[in-house]
């Protein structure tokens, strides 16, 4: 289960990040105007919520909303994680179980909150295309690249797929190197109201609890 979490925890940070571009984009863009844009999207976001779907792994869906303060709730079909910004529970529901466990104070990449602030830092815009979609004109492609080659995540790039009509990202394709994960989104929702007690939980009785705190 920990192994779960490791698989879906930075793709999905990445598409909270990149999920969001939602500004006015046209011809006279280049890649570095266009990132300039996501950094003034990200100024004043707090929350958000979205559908996201593995290409790699139809079984990797659902829905996520995250809040800043390290909250987030990840709902599958046979899966809940969720964090009330210390403490995380991993809810199996087929297996009846959770395994309850820290937040590791210094572990940047297992923070939302952090990537959120923390990535733009992080990477740097290398390249921007548009994509002939059949029937639907044209999609943007935007590629950024890691400012520090040695990061500790193996990512080689980032390329946004970025919707011509709705102005917003319909994809997140992650170049890892030796194998490539992409990830689509729907339902967007910016700073939405969220409340605060989807981001704690409370096993029943009839629940295995496995406590690593």
């Amino acid at each position: 289960m920990q192994k779960l979490n490791s698989i879906i925890r930075l793709p999905l940070l990445l598409i909270i990040l990149f999920s969001t571009l939602n500004f006015q984009l046209n011809a006279q863009y280049t890649a570095e105007t266009l990132f300039a844009e996501i950094q003034k999207t990200f100024k004043n976001l707090k929350s958000v919520s979205f559908n996201f779907l593995s290409e790699n792994n139809p079984n990797l869906k659902g829905n996520i909303k995250a809040e800043t303060g390290n909250k987030y709730f990840i709902k599958m079909t046979e899966r809940h994680i969720i964090s009330n910004g210390k403490i995380v529970w991993n809810y199996s529901l087929k297996d009846k179980k959770v395994i309850i466990n820290e937040i590791p104070k210094n572990d940047s990449e297992f923070s939302i909150e952090n990537f959120f602030f923390s990535f733009l830092n992080n990477y740097k815009p290398k390249d921007l295309k548009k994509e002939t979609s059949s029937g639907r004109g044209f999609n943007y492609l935007l590629t950024l690249i890691p400012s520090n080659p040695s990061s500790e995540n193996n990512i080689s790039s980032i390329q946004l797929e970025i919707n011509q009509k709705s102005l917003l990202v319909s994809s997140v394709q992650i170049n890892y190197g030796n194998y490539i994960d992409k990830w689509n989104i729907e339902n967007l929702e910016l700073n939405p109201k969220i409340k605060s007690d989807i981001f704690s939980f409370q096993p029943t009785k009839d629940m295995e609890v496995i406590d690593l705190r």
